[in-house]
């Protein structure tokens, strides 16, 4: 799932969130690659992971990954912000619970960039898309347990797992009807047909998504901050530490054994 910021003609890839489905026990988890980690990338110079999708798309993109991560990816979502307002506001909004720092901070600072909708409060509520867009993008205020861009990062993944648990309280039939009115109305750039749509929401009925399980790259404790030339300035990353160790990390979160694994 990836999330597209396009301003004047740039277009990064400011969320990167890998959904795996495991049917053994019938659960869902989410791992995070936040935009700065400083990865190699084929055909160019180091760089950020959010700089990959402007210059080789989805190909180069599914290689980066695959070659920096070990994750090797079989489809993406991809949406820019208006697609993702749009999505929401079709959900009907989502829940969505803000601390006081960050209630204040999106009433004051054009993050919701209708200044209309820049009436949040402290607490859970119901929050439209241009209003959850907002949340998603913020990183100067801290969530309370993490700040700058690992705060955005934790705010993405929670408002994913509010969308994916008002999916779940539909029934199937109401369930399929809306994912064909958000399929239909709202422009998506997907390789994943409507059937296999379909198979998910069906294997997604099933799930154990009241737990789900998430997991952020670079890992606490794992990266060090650097400054690489960019131009005549610089700019701030997130090299990893220990790549391997990384990856095994991530391979054993996407691929727990099971007691069944363990006989």
């Amino acid at each position: 799932m990836i999330g597209l910021e396009e301003f004047d003609n740039a277009k990064n890839t400011d969320s990167m969130i890998v959904a795996s489905i495991n049917t053994k026990d019938n659960t869902l988890k989410l791992l995070s690659l936040m935009r700065d980690l400083y990865i190699d990338i084929k055909g160019y110079d180091k760089d950020r992971l959010n700089s990959v999708y402007a210059r080789g798309g989805i190909p180069l993109l599914y290689d980066t990954i695959y070659t920096n991560f070990g994750v090797s990816l079989d489809g993406y979502l991809l949406v820019n912000f208006e697609a993702f307002e749009q999505i929401v506001d079709l959900l009907g909004g989502v829940n969505v619970t803000l601390t006081k720092n960050e209630a204040e901070y999106l009433n004051v600072h054009n993050y919701i960039s209708n200044p209309v909708y820049r009436n949040v409060v402290e607490g859970e509520q119901l929050m439209n898309g241009n209003q959850v867009l907002g949340y998603c993008r913020t990183r100067k205020v801290s969530t309370g347990t993490e700040s700058n861009d690992f705060g955005r990062t934790q705010r993405q993944r929670k408002v994913l797992q509010s969308i994916i648990n008002k999916l779940k309280s539909k029934n199937m039939i109401s369930l399929a009807l809306k994912m064909d009115e958000i399929l239909s109305a709202v422009h998506i750039t997907t390789d994943i047909t409507k059937s296999d749509f379909k198979e998910y929401l069906t294997i997604g009925m099933d799930l154990a998504l009241d737990n789900i399980e998430t997991l952020r790259v670079p890992l606490d404790g794992k990266y060090i901050d650097l400054k690489i030339p960019s131009g005549k300035k610089y700019k701030a990353v997130l090299g990893i530490k220990d790549l391997e160790e990384t990856k095994e990390i991530i391979y054993s979160f996407l691929n727990p054994k099971t007691s069944d694994d363990k006989q």
